[in-house]
């Protein structure tokens, strides 16, 4: 029998080895609140610490925490809700089992989410090596998630999770944003990503940088939630969904939070240049003075109606009806004259010709 203060060290260090194998941290520990750390599940990722995603929210100011799946299965719902983001990345083209621990708990964790959350239906860091906007893609998905302080967002990734799917195949994994509120089905390795909305969530991406990855999407959404945007589709894919620009595909990036989005077709520096940033007013407080502008409502429904019935920028899914009302089209101008008159960044963006 080994002497006591021998038999004391052993089992320290043993204890030492088990918090260790269920938690990586990096990010200086003291300064740091609790709302100041990104949490990641270790089997959605490649590289631990390393990882464009760890990468990523450290390069951000924030600490990280990397959990394995036993660690994940005993946290509590406190312990969830008090970080800024938690990532579930892309472990290079991996199965689903990758997300098991997440899944199982997904009504424990899912639920807590009040910040941005980006889901993307593909694996950019398996391509990232090979093409520049892969890792874009997931630095960008990054930082929207942590970009709420006091809130929790999330970054998810289904890399090729259901890449040979049937058509609305079930998303356990995101029970618990909305129960049975995602389907998606598999795009058979498709390369023509296309960004359909102006958005913080994908600050400057482009289609270039999400197309010819060799295989830039695995899975679509064929129904998701009402808070979600669609921010890019895939146009070789067959789908009665349709976007603002007039593009159809199925989509496979969506979000929700502070999307700030703009539908391509909006063209927000048009808007501006053509004066709306005068009307904002009449449209808050609903005068007569506002009717002068229904030549431009007029054409936005135009747009509108030309969409199959079904097809809308938010909430999609087939059936739903979907079309914006006369009161909706007023309001996404009031937010955009607001926008204009404050001068913001995207009412300076050029998003197409006239």
């Amino acid at each position: 029998m080994p002497p006591v203060r021998g038999y004391r060290a052993l089992v320290l260090a043993l204890a030492l080895l088990v918090v260790g194998a269920q938690l990586i941290s990096v990010g200086p520990s003291q300064g740091f609140a609790a709302t100041d750390r990104v949490l990641i599940l270790s089997t959605t990722i490649r590289g631990g610490l390393s990882s464009t995603e760890a990468n990523e929210a450290a390069a951000k100011g924030l600490a990280v925490d990397i959990v394995d799946p036993t660690a994940w299965s005993a946290m509590t719902a406190a312990q969830f809700s008090a970080y800024r983001a938690i990532i579930l990345g892309d472990p290079t083209c991996s199965g689903a089992y990758s997300a098991a621990a997440a899944t199982a708990t997904a009504t424990t964790w899912e639920p807590l989410l009040n910040g941005n959350v980006i889901i993307v239906g593909t694996d950019p860091v398996y391509h990232q090596n090979n093409h520049s906007g892969a890792e874009k893609l997931t630095r960008d998905a990054v930082d929207f998630a942590v970009a709420q302080p006091g809130k929790t967002g999330a970054y998810i990734s289904l890399s090729c999770y259901y890449a040979g799917a049937q058509a609305h195949t079930p998303v356990p994994l995101l029970d618990g944003i909305e129960k049975d509120g995602f389907t998606v089905t598999g795009v058979d390795c498709q390369d023509s990503g296309h960004v359909v909305a102006v958005s913080p969530a994908i600050v400057g991406l482009t289609d270039a940088d999400l197309q010819n990855w060799q295989c830039s999407v695995h899975e679509a959404f064929d129904k998701f939630p009402g808070s979600f945007t669609v921010l890019a589709i895939d146009t070789s894919h067959a789908s009665t969904f349709t976007a603002s620009d007039g593009t159809t595909g199925s989509p496979y990036i969506l979000a929700t939070g502070d999307i700030q989005s703009f539908p391509l077709s909006l063209r927000p520096r048009r808007l501006c240049d053509r004066g709306f940033r005068h009307c904002v007013l009449d449209l808050r407080d609903g005068s007569s003075s506002g009717r002068r502008h229904d030549s431009s409502f007029r054409r936005l429904e135009s747009q509108r109606d030309r969409r199959p019935r079904g097809a809308s920028d938010n909430g999609w899914r087939p059936g739903d009806g979907g079309n914006h009302s006369r009161r909706g089209l007023r309001s996404r101008l009031a937010q955009q004259c607001e926008r204009c008159a404050a001068g913001h960044r995207l009412c300076a963006a050029d998003e197409g010709p006239p």
